[in-house]
């Protein structure tokens, strides 16, 4: 299972969380937004989980940085990404439309 949230790979334990898909905007263009379509369910690796379950929003926007290797070292750029991160984790955890479920390996 691929988490969602950080996107590493967890083969034994995970959890699902049924939400409500939304848009993510990342940019606005002239001609239209740029983002991100998430649909429905989102799937979470254990700590990614626990964070969800403290609705520790910040900590589960670093472990999303903290995953990527792919972007600049600049700063400002860095806490725009966080700032998207938590936005994005606070819409989430808004349109959550149950409970987690623990997924058991296949």
């Amino acid at each position: 299972m691929y988490c969602d949230f950080c996107s590493t790979y967890e083969p034994l334990v995970g959890f699902e969380y049924p939400c409500q898909s939304f848009d993510v905007v990342i940019k606005q263009f002239d001609n239209g937004p740029a983002g991100l379509h998430m649909v429905e369910s989102w799937l979470a690796c254990k700590d990614c989980s626990d964070a969800i379950e403290r609705n520790d929003l910040t900590a589960l926007a670093l472990r999303q940085l903290e995953a990527r290797d792919d972007l600049p070292e600049d700063i400002d750029f860095q806490a725009d990404v966080i700032s998207l991160l938590v936005q994005t984790c606070m819409r989430f955890q808004s349109l959550r439309t149950g409970p987690r479920r623990e997924l058991q390996p296949a």
